[in-house]
C-alpha cells in the first residue's frame, strides 16, 4: 500500500523529523489498546472524502489515549450526504457538540459514536487528499 505524501515540503520535513511518542518504546507505540475495533468508515461514507482526527488519529504518533468516540472531518458540501449515509448504516444523528456539527450514534449503543466536524476552509481539499 502506497502512503500519500503531503504536497507541502515543510510538512514533509516535519513528518520526517517527528518523533513518535517521545520516551515511549516502539513496542509500546505499536501495541493497540483500543477498547473496540474501529469500524471501516469507508464502507459507510463511500465517495465522501474524510479524515480521521482527534484521539484516534493521534494513536499513530503517540501513546494511546482512552477515547470513547471517533472524530472525523469532512467538507461542508458533503454534510447532508454524510448524514444520510450514517442514517442508512443504522446510526442515529444526535445534536451538535461545541466542536462538531453532528454526532452519529450506533443504534445499539455498542461501538463508537462518530463526531463529525464540518469545515469549508480553503486548505481542506488538500488536507483531505
Amino acid at each position: 500500500m502506497q502512503t500519500l505524501q503531503p504536497k507541502n515540503p515543510y510538512v514533509r520535513i516535519a513528518l520526517r523529523r517527528a518523533a513518535r511518542g517521545t520516551d515511549s518504546s516502539d513496542a509500546f507505540l505499536d501495541r493497540r489498546t483500543a477498547l473496540q475495533q474501529l469500524l471501516d468508515l469507508s464502507r459507510i461514507l463511500r465517495h465522501i472524502c474524510w479524515a480521521l482526527v482527534g484521539a484516534m488519529a493521534l494513536r499513530a504518533y503517540a501513546p494511546d489515549r482512552l477515547t470513547q468516540d471517533v472524530d472525523i472531518i469532512i467538507h461542508a458540501r458533503d454534510e447532508q450526504v454524510a448524514r444520510a449515509a450514517f442514517t442508512a448504516a443504522g446510526y442515529r444523528i444526535g445534536n451538535p457538540l461545541p466542536i462538531s456539527r453532528f454526532t452519529a450514534h450506533p443504534q445499539d449503543e455498542t461501538g463508537y459514536s462518530i463526531d463529525v466536524l464540518v469545515l469549508s476552509e480553503p486548505w481542506l481539499n488538500e488536507a483531505l487528499a
